[in-house]
């Protein structure tokens, strides 16, 4: 009975209104949240992530939500194997878990069972520095020819992906051709993927709203506290939208607040257009729906007609 119980997917790029249609969603039907989204999960960059209000969390219980401290380590992987474990748990309760977020892959590896290569520091620094001289690099390219052509051709000349598929080589001793990325989803799941995709011009002026927004609600202030801790020593900080930025602002580097908001504008256009690329091709089996031809209300009858939720819930209740 409980793998007859739906997992919602509600995904798209950032601005999207995914989190708002969600939050709407589970008051609805009486659902819990597990955010995929790989930045929320860190404590104290709630606005700059647009993290739910502490309103929000104590209406809906949301998952993955200030659970980690910046330095500690999180990826797709560990969420997948963890995010099964709760979406089980829910359904035990005979409610219907909600995932909602804008991290594609987090997104693929727990929707289409899609198994990560494993990775190696020590080797992957090793390969890096080999790759600064044009004869080593020229080795590099040349071993993983001979190892796996077909890694080295979708490679196609781009350096990070030829010495990711060289050190997943080293470590496994196969080709990442023939062992990893392949689809193996779980039937359990019983999935339903809704992905929200504005038109561009759309989405940009929803970026520069929110930009504005969020700035004026205290990202500044947020980032303050950040400097004073070792958040910009951290892998999360390369990762966090933003905030780079900010401090630039803050160090007198960028030197009005209008040039700070364009910056951040710019770059989140851009990882907004990233991720649209993704979900339209690594989603194959997601509805794709423009959020401008419907109201919140008309999407949600959209998901709940589409899961047959209302006789589904009748029947669990």
């Amino acid at each position: 009975m409980y793998s007859k119980i739906p997992l919602l997917a509600i995904l798209g790029p950032t601005a999207s209104g995914k989190s708002s249609l969600s939050l709407k969603l589970a008051k609805r039907i009486n659902s819990e949240i597990i955010s995929c989204d790989s930045m929320q999960i860190y404590k104290g960059l709630n606005i700059g992530t647009a993290t739910p209000s502490k309103k929000q969390l104590k209406e809906i219980p949301h998952y993955f939500i200030n659970s980690l401290e910046i330095n500690q380590k999180f990826d797709a992987n560990i969420f997948a194997t963890r995010a099964k474990k709760i979406i089980a748990d829910i359904k035990k309760r005979k409610k219907v878990p909600i995932l909602t977020g804008g991290t594609g892959l987090y997104a693929k590896i727990l929707l289409y069972g899609v198994k990560l290569p494993p990775s190696n520091k020590k080797i992957a620094s090793d390969l890096l520095e080999l790759s600064k001289s044009k004869i080593s690099y020229k080795k590099i390219c040349d071993e993983l020819k001979k190892k796996d052509l077909q890694s080295f051709k979708d490679a196609k000349k781009n350096k990070r992906r030829i010495l990711r598929a060289l050190e997943i080589i080293r470590i496994t001793g196969k080709p990442i051709s023939n062992n990893f990325n392949k689809s193996i989803p779980d039937p359990d799941l019983n999935i339903k993927e809704w992905i929200l995709i504005h038109p561009p011009e759309k989405l940009r002026q929803r970026i520069r709203e929110r930009t504005y927004e969020m700035l004026k609600n205290g990202w500044i202030e947020e980032t303050k506290k950040l400097i004073a801790t070792d958040f910009f020593s951290s892998p999360t900080a390369r990762q966090a939208l933003g905030y780079k930025y900010i401090a630039d602002y803050l160090k007198g580097d960028i030197k009005t607040f209008e040039e700070l908001a364009e910056k951040i504008i710019v770059m989140t256009g851009r990882y907004a257009k990233k991720q649209r690329t993704w979900f339209r091709n690594q989603h194959p089996k997601a509805n794709i729906v423009n959020p401008e031809e419907y109201s919140e209300d008309e999407l949600i009858n959209l998901i709940l007609k589409d899961a047959s939720l209302p006789k589904l819930m009748h029947k669990l209740i």
